[in-house]
């Protein structure tokens, strides 16, 4: 009896000794458990950090890229000559040459021109700006170039250049070109001027395609603008 009784009092003990070493491996392992989430936090808080900072670091190429194209532009733009008051057509077709080449936005052409004005131009610039308000936003290049053209242009040649440069298809290509040859024929500009102008009067599925294939003269645009339209 008291044999039996020693053997199940030793079997409890090893129960309970078998019971607390469990427990104490739980309670290591639940400690790892914190401390790995625990570095799990700070690791992902690394990385969190080092994306942001990566991020902020791109941005900062892109504005400084940005900034650099933007002055770029700038710099080639002041290599067209100034212009005062004298031969508008000639210094219109500079600009229009450096915009095509350029692709500039349209929002952005008469900012660039304004850094190439001087004198009396640069003077009628500004109480031109004044009369809108102090702002030129919404204004169109066309119109501005209109306005510019009713000041400083040949009288003569006022109404003409005026009149191509805001020259817009709105029927066919024929009835276009009869009436683009019609104000031709009262001033006389640069042969790439004109053909640039007639590329922009065009509609845009046409005049894109034509500008790629650079037609040396207002016939060969003339050609290849007949061409797209079939």
């Amino acid at each position: 009896m008291t044999n039996t009784h020693n053997q199940e009092s030793t079997k409890i003990q090893e129960i309970e000794t078998r019971l607390n070493n469990h427990d104490a491996t739980l309670n290591n392992l639940q400690s790892m458990v914190e401390k790995n989430s625990s570095q799990l936090a700070e690791i992902l808080k690394l990385v969190k950090l080092a994306s942001m900072a990566a991020k902020v670091q791109v941005v900062s190429i892109q504005i400084k890229n940005n900034f650099n194209i933007l002055m770029e532009k700038f710099t080639v733009m002041k290599r067209v000559k100034e212009f005062n008051s004298e031969n508008l057509e000639g210094w219109l077709c500079k600009v229009d040459q450096y915009f095509d080449v350029d692709e500039t936005p349209e929002r952005l052409k008469i900012r660039f021109v304004v850094i190439n004005l001087e004198g009396p131009a640069l003077q009628w610039h500004q109480s031109f700006v004044r009369s809108r308000g102090g702002t030129i936003r919404g204004l169109l290049w066309q119109d501005y170039v209109r306005s510019l053209t009713t000041r400083f242009a040949d009288p003569l040649k006022q109404d003409a250049i005026g009149a191509l440069v805001a020259l817009k298809q709105t029927g066919s290509l024929q009835e276009l070109c009869q009436e683009f040859d019609l104000w031709l024929t009262r001033v006389s500009l640069p042969e790439d001027y004109t053909v640039s102008l007639f590329l922009r009067a065009v509609k845009p599925e046409i005049g894109y395609p034509v500008r790629l294939l650079r037609p040396k003269d207002l016939p060969e645009a003339y050609l290849l603008a007949r061409m797209q339209d079939e």
